[in-house]
Parts: structure tokens; sequence; C-alpha cells
């Protein structure tokens, strides 16, 4: 079985070395905020995560073949807190299955220390409404 996704690692090989742990093995890098499922709340606020990792975010993104990426809710909004996600909002490529947005979820998560939800689609128009009044590009 072959794979044409590149590896994690080899995606923050390409990050900007002057970025904080960009270019570091996946495995030694330290997440921005807190790791995944401790049960504090957030080390930074989401929007904070992403304002230093955006590049990491969007070269992960790309890799996984994902386009148009925007950000909503209270991210977008401007009135996240340490105790909020981040919501992410995909075109994704074709084949995508939800093992592969659970693990590009899991290493979002990761990278930036604070909960990930990325969407691909809403199950109600009143749903998809408020989305896309406050999605904001990546």
């Amino acid at each position: 079985m072959t794979c044409d996704k590149p590896a994690l690692a080899d995606v923050l090989a390409q990050c900007d070395p002057s970025a904080p742990h960009a270019g570091e093995v996946w495995a030694d890098a330290q997440p921005v905020g807190r790791e995944f499922g401790a049960p504090a709340g957030n080390a930074l606020k989401p929007s904070e995560a992403l304002a230093l990792r955006r590049a990491d975010v969007l070269r992960i993104l790309a890799a996984a073949g994902v386009r148009n990426p925007r950000v909503f809710g209270s991210v977008a909004r401007g009135e996240d807190t340490e105790g909020s996600d981040l919501d992410l909002w995909i075109d994704a490529p074709a084949g995508l299955t939800l093992f592969d947005l659970g693990g590009l979820a899991h290493d979002l998560q990761t990278l930036l220390g604070v909960p990930v939800d990325i969407d691909t689609g809403f199950r109600t128009p009143q749903i998809a409404d408020a989305a896309a009044r406050d999605a904001r590009p990546l």
C-alpha cells in the first residue's frame, strides 16, 4: 500500500526555520499551548496559537490536499478565550476520509496545543449561514 501524502515530519521540515520549533523532528516538537487531552484550559487562546504557527498550519493543510481553509466561530469573531477551540471550515479533496479528518485535527491540535474542530459542511442551513457570516480565510 502506498500513500501520496507526505509524512507530517516532512511537511514540518519545510517550515520557516525562524518559527518556534519549525524544522524539528515532529516527535520532538513541543506544542505551542497545552498538550492535546490535558484537562486544564489552553495555555493560549486559539487565535494566539494560530498566529504563532499559521504558516505551519497552512503547510499541513496543503499537504493533505485541503483547499480554501477558513476560520469561523469565536476565533473569527475575536471572542475566543483560553477555553475555546479553533473551528476550521475546509474544502476537502476527493477521497479524504473521516479517519483522515480525525488525523488532521489531531495533528493540528498537537501542533497548536488547542482543540481543533474541522468541518467540511454543515447539517442545517442555519448553521451554514452562521458559519458563513463568521468565516475568514486562514
